[in-house]
């Protein structure tokens, strides 16, 4: 039998461009055609299927891309023109119900819409009497999810449990469209994102659940001398982002027992053994710092590292602006003798 699943009530979140992003506030099942009676097998995939809770951190947008970032959306519109437009799948939590709609029934794609699981908000701040916007946006992928201790690792495919795509926009409000009059779209300057990403730690590890261990053990399961799937997972953070990628582990380096600090440093031989491959300029950079010592230490301030983490991080990835180079970044170019 066929069902429909429909978005009865949402909320708008952000307003990006000119296009408003929705969130899930109810929804409803209903059967495409009348039956009376349904068998057992399909009574216990209606109720599967009701266990998910669209209410619970569930987006959309009938007009603007949200399983994409910004800079790909505005790069990719010459190909969206063109007819060639398509939603970055790893992103939409509906993608095979789409699927089965679009290429088994043959329903048009004008009568779906694409879900996000993540979160989006958005803020006004007042900076020197001029409104900036800011957004954050949060995509969590499909491939590989799952809930904790049992998602952990990597997959064959490369692929990290609960891998997540954070998205930062910051804007103002001088013009409301991603146009500008009288010039190309997506033309308006006044944009600017950053993204970063967040994943398990590319390795083959697992923690068993336990209701009387508050903290499990971790199991390195499988270990590849050679760090194949750990070699893809980076692959695809390439592809996707390009370089340079700087690796960000937070997690314990010292322990009475092994558990964090073991993971975390296969993790780094790993790496030193991928960076091997890699020529000069393209290596992955790699920082750890045990997060939760530092915490511990009335020293050291943990919000002024990290500031300084991020300062370093964002001089030497950029960020993406809509429009012309900003001055500054011609004249750190300039310095640079670019």
């Amino acid at each position: 039998a066929c069902y429909i699943s429909l978005i009865t009530a949402r909320k708008p979140v952000a307003l990006l461009g000119g296009h408003h992003v929705y969130h899930v506030e109810d929804s409803r099942l209903l059967s495409i055609a009348y039956r009376p009676e349904r068998s057992d097998a399909e009574e216990k995939s209606i109720t599967r299927f009701k266990n998910v809770d669209l209410t619970k951190n569930f987006y959309y947008s009938h007009t603007y891309d949200i399983t994409r970032t910004l800079q790909r959306n505005i790069d990719g519109w010459p190909a969206c023109q063109r007819g060639r437009s398509a939603y970055h799948s790893m992103f939409v939590w509906n993608y095979q119900l789409i699927c089965n709609a679009t290429r088994a029934v043959g329903v048009g794609p004008e009568w779906t819409v694409a879900l996000i699981h993540g979160y989006v908000d958005q803020s006004r701040l007042s900076i020197f009497g001029r409104d900036v916007y800011i957004t954050l946006i949060a995509r969590r992928s499909r491939i590989f999810a799952g809930v904790r201790y049992l998602k952990r690792g990597v997959n064959d495919a490369g692929y990290v449990a609960n891998d997540v795509e954070t998205e930062q926009i910051v804007n103002t409000m001088e013009l409301t469209s991603f146009d500008m009059p009288y010039a190309r779209p997506f033309s308006n300057p006044y944009f600017t994102a950053y993204v970063q990403h967040r994943g398990s730690i590319p390795l083959f590890w697992s923690q068993e659940t336990s209701g009387i261990t508050p903290k499990p053990p971790i199991e390195i399961n499988v270990r590849d001398p050679y760090f194949v799937e750990a070699g893809r997972h980076f692959d695809s953070l390439f592809h996707r982002y390009g370089t340079p990628v700087i690796v960000l582990n937070l997690i314990k380096t010292k322990e009475r027992t092994k558990r964090e600090s073991a993971l975390g440093e296969e993790f780094s031989e790993g790496l030193h053994y991928l960076n091997q491959f890699l020529p000069r300029g393209k290596k992955i950079r790699y920082l750890a710092w045990d997060m939760s010592r530092a915490k511990k230490n009335r020293q050291e301030d943990v919000l002024a590292i990290l500031e300084v983490i991020a300062e370093e991080t964002l001089t030497l990835t950029g960020y993406f602006h809509n429009g012309s180079e900003l001055y500054s970044n011609y004249l750190k170019r300039r310095a640079a003798g670019d």
